[in-house]
């Protein structure tokens, strides 16, 4: 038996992908900041000279719901090794955060996923397995797994996509943006839970009403005007800059939602609500914006000077039930061996 086991984080992205081309390939390019405390651990105990089979374990509990995904990325994965096909997979995963917080554990969960079965390889090989020297690889997997756990791989902020060449981008996988001031390297996120329901639409049937969408390009073209001066904001110090571009970000991708056909809504009446306070508690001079992913729940970004009265104002919209729950994280350091 051959096992290794991994922790990769989740992201939240600044400036979404919303659409997909063949294979995983985004419409358009992305930013990301890679989390801390939200991640998947995962363990493969691989099993060779046996017939081909996966049993996934999530929290101790057997589930049968990811084995097609995962033996689907499998397969892909036999192109580059050929042992993959050749023995039996037990797969034992756990996520340090709740069931549809808003968080996305296909992005952590796979990103982990993969950098366990290169790991098994290098010990078939006998080979020394450092992940840090094949990120552009594992990215790769890891996008045919979850298009957004290819930048689950790196600390901080992650780019997918490519943006003409630019810092070494591509389609194809993520790479690491480092061109960041000291100001946002303390970003914190808190998310606040608006509902733990299941979303209305998924995430994989909205990236699908992209292909038609009467906006698609001008998206396309906007996206990708934002995420570059979105790497400008970065490298300064002016916090309303940032929050004005990601809100902005956050509320067009709702917008192309809505527009869509058949159009969907997925934000609550409490996010709207949320939304109102924070932008009002930033006219008071305190550094707090938002961002949103495809669903009602809401991303509080902040630097780390800021935590005390977020916290204060985490416990107050809970009071008043606008929210369920909130989950604190911050700025993240990418994947670690377990």
């Amino acid at each position: 038996m051959y096992t290794a086991k991994y922790s990769a984080p989740s992201n939240i992205a600044l400036i979404k992908y919303w659409g997909k081309k063949t294979s995983q390939i985004p419409m358009n390019a992305s930013l990301s900041m890679t989390l801390k405390n939200c991640k998947t651990e995962t363990e493969i105990q691989y099993f060779p000279n046996k017939p081909f089979e996966i049993n996934f374990y999530l929290d101790g509990k057997k589930e049968v719901s990811f084995v097609n995904k995962i033996e689907s990325l499998l397969k892909k994965m036999s192109e580059k090794f050929d042992w993959i096909l050749k023995g039996k997979f037990d797969i034992y995963s756990h996520n340090t955060f709740p069931h549809s917080s808003g968080i996305a554990s296909s992005a952590s969960g796979m990103a982990a996923f993969v950098l366990c079965i290169f790991d098994i390889h290098f010990q078939l090989k006998n080979d020394f397995f450092d992940f840090h020297d094949h990120l552009n690889d594992i990215s790769s997997y890891s996008r045919v797994g979850s298009g957004s756990a290819c930048r689950s791989l790196f600390p901080g902020f992650a780019i997918w996509g490519d943006l003409g060449g630019k810092f070494n981008s591509s389609d194809n996988y993520a790479v690491n943006y480092s061109g960041v001031s000291d100001f946002y390297k303390t970003l914190c996120d808190t998310i606040l839970i608006v509902s733990k329901n299941k979303k209305s639409v998924s995430s994989s049937d909205g990236h699908q009403l992209m292909n038609h969408h009467p906006y698609k390009e001008i998206r396309i073209k906007e996206a990708n005007r934002k995420l570059f001066l979105l790497l400008e904001i970065l490298n300064q110090t002016d916090f309303d800059q940032l929050a004005d571009l990601i809100e902005q970000e956050a509320l067009e991708l709702h917008a192309l939602m809505m527009t869509s056909s058949p159009s969907f809504i997925l934000l609550e009446p409490s996010s709207i609500k949320l939304i109102q306070m924070i932008r009002h508690q930033r006219s008071q001079g305190h550094k707090i914006t938002f961002t949103i992913d495809a669903g009602p729940n809401i991303h509080l970004i902040y630097p780390e000077s800021e935590s005390q009265f977020v916290m204060k104002f985490c416990e107050e919209v809970q009071k008043n039930n606008l929210i369920e729950n909130f989950i604190n994280d911050e700025i993240g350091i990418g994947p670690v061996k377990l």
